[in-house]
C-alpha cells in the first residue's frame, strides 16, 4: 500500500519522547548530541550548503523551531534554509531556538569533516543519522556526479515525505497499562568540573571482530560487554574514592524501532538501565557480564518496553498535568528529571549500531562518528558506532580527571584487544 505524503502544517506538537528536553535545557545543559562523517578530502563549503536546502524538503520535521505555548511547548514552521557554519572548540553549545526562531540543529563543517548537531527534541540518533547521511550522499552527488542509491541511512530527494515518517510513533504502539520505577541512587565519580562551554572528549578506534570475539566468550552482546567493562572500571573507581559503596547502573538507550514496527524520523527511543548492587562485594567481569545479559533480556521484551513508555505517556496525559501552565510543567518535568533521570544511572553508554554505506559512497567516506553533550547529573557519557571494521567510541565529560576512561580502556588492552586514542587534550 502507498505512504501517504505529508505537507507540514505551520506547527506541530512535540512527540511523546521530547518532551522533557525543552524544560532540561538551559545554557549549561543543551540536550545536543553530534554526528561527523569524515570524507576523504576536504569539504566545499558552497556545495555543501546547496546540499542542505535540497535535502530539507525531503525532512520536514528538521524545519521547525521551538515556541512556548500557556500549557505546552510546540515546534513552529520556519520559513527559511538553514546555514552551515564553521566547526568551533565549543561543540554542542546550547541551542536557546524559542528567543531567535532558530532551527534545532547545525551543519557544521572543518576541513574533511561535516557534523551534524541536534537539539534532542527535533530527533533521536536514528532519525538525525538518516538526515546526515542523505545530506552527504547529495553533497557527494554535487561534487563528484555520483549517485548513490536509497538505503537504511539515506532517503531519495525525488521521494515525498510520508506521514509514517513524521509520526509521533509512541501514540500507535501505546499499551492498555503502564508502569514507572523509581531506582535506587547510582555512584558517581567526582572530579574538577571543565567550563561550562567546553566539553572533555576522548575516542577509542576499536576492531569490531576483537570486541565480537570477547563478547563471544563471555556469552553476551557487543553493548552489554562494553556496558559491562564500564562497570567494572566504575567499581575499581569506586573502590580508590573509599566512599560508601551505591549501586553501579549504566543507562543503554534503545532504538524502538527494532521492536515495533515504526519508520518515524523523530523520537522513537527508550531506555533501560543495567547493573550491579556494588554495595554487595566485588564483582568479576564473568559475574557482571552474566547480570547485564540477563538484565538486558528483560527491559529489551518488547512487552516490558511498552509497559514502561505507556507508564511515562499516561502520567503526561492525565488531566492534571495537561492544565498546568507551562512553567510549571517545567518545574515538575525538572523535578522528574532529577529524581528519575542521571541520579539513578552512573554513566551512559549510546550504541547505534552497524552503520553501512552503499558501495558507490565507501571510497570517499573515511569514518563515521557520534557523541553527546553534558549530563545534568553523571560526569560523562559513551556513545559508539561501528563503520568499516571499527567501532568509534566517544566519551565525554564535564571534568578534568581522566581516571574512568584511562581504567576502561586499559581493561580492553589487557584483554589483548587493540585500542587506538584520541582526545581533545583539554588543559
Amino acid at each position: 500500500m502507498e505512504e501517504q505524503t505529508w505537507k507540514p502544517p505551520k506547527w506541530i506538537k512535540l512527540d511523546h519522547s521530547a518532551i522533557i528536553y525543552p524544560a532540561t535545557m538551559s545554557r549549561k545543559l543543551s540536550a545536543m548530541y553530534r554526528l561527523s562523517v569524515t570524507l576523504n578530502e576536504d569539504v566545499d563549503p558552497d556545495l555543501l550548503q546547496e546540499a542542505l536546502c535540497e535535502v530539507m524538503p525531503r525532512f520536514p520535521t528538521f524545519a521547525y523551531c521551538l515556541r512556548k505555548g500557556i500549557f505546552w511547548d510546540y515546534l513552529e514552521q520556519v520559513d527559511d534554509n538553514p546555514t552551515i557554519q564553521e566547526d568551533a572548540a565549543n561543540p554542542m553549545i546550547s541551542i536557546l531556538s524559542e528567543k531567535k526562531r532558530r532551527f534545532l540543529f547545525r551543519i557544521r563543517y572543518f576541513q574533511k569533516r561535516i557534523s551534524l548537531e541536534a537539539f534532542h527534541a527535533l530527533a533521536d540518533g536514528a532519525g538525525a543519522m538518516t538526515f546526515m547521511m542523505t545530506l552527504v550522499s547529495v553533497y557527494l552527488l554535487k561534487k563528484h556526479g555520483v549517485v548513490i542509491p536509497s538505503s537504511q541511512y539515506i532517503l531519495s530527494t525525488d521521494e515525498k515525505p510520508s506521514a509514517v515518517e513524521t509520526e509521533d510513533s509512541f501514540p500507535r504502539f501505546r499499551g492498555e497499562k503502564g508502569t514507572i520505577t523509581r531506582e535506587k541512587r547510582a555512584y558517581h565519580y567526582r572530579g574538577t568540573p571543565i567550563a561550562s562551554h567546553l566539553l572533555g572528549i576522548i575516542t577509542g578506534i576499536i576492531p569490531v571482530a576483537s570486541l565480537k570475539k570477547a563478547a563471544e566468550k563471555h556469552h553476551c552482546s557487543v553493548t552489554v560487554f562494553l556496558a559491562a567493562v564500564m562497570t567494572m572500571a566504575l567499581q575499581q573507581q569506586q573502590t580508590v574514592e573509599g566512599r560508601k559503596k551505591k549501586p553501579i547502573s549504566i543507562s543503554v538507550p534503545i532504538n524502538l524501532r527494532s521492536r515495533f514496527p515504526s519508520k518515524t524520523l523523530r523520537n522513537f527511543s527508550y531506555w533501560m538501565n543495567i547493573g550491579i548492587p556494588a554495595q554487595y562485594g566485588e564483582y568479576s567481569l564473568e559475574e557482571i557480564t552474566a547480570l547485564l545479559q540477563a538484565q538486558s533480556k528483560i527491559h529489551l521484551n518488547p512487552k516490558e518496553l511498552c509497559a514502561r513508555f505507556t507508564g511515562t505517556m499516561s502520567a503526561a496525559d492525565c488531566l492534571f498535568f495537561r492544565i498546568m501552565p507551562l512553567f510549571l510543567k517545567h518545574w515538575l518535568l525538572n523535578l522528574g528529571d532529577r529524581i528519575l533521570g542521571d541520579a539513578s544511572c552512573s554513566h551512559s553508554l549510546s550504541n547505534l549500531g552497524q552503520i553501512t554505506v552503499p558501495e558507490e559512497m565507501q571510497p570517499y567516506v573515511r569514518d563515521i562518528r557520534s557523541f553527546i553533550g553534558r549530563s545534568r547529573g553523571k560526569p560523562g557519557s559513551g556513545t559508539c558506532l561501528s563503520f568499516g571494521g571499527n567501532l568509534y567510541l566517544t566519551f565525554t565529560r564535564k571534568i578534568h580527571e581522566t581516571a574512568f576512561e584511562r581504567l576502561f580502556f586499559t581493561y580492553l588492552v589487557e584483554m589483548g584487544i587493540p585500542v587506538t586514542i584520541e582526545s581533545n587534550a583539554l588543559r
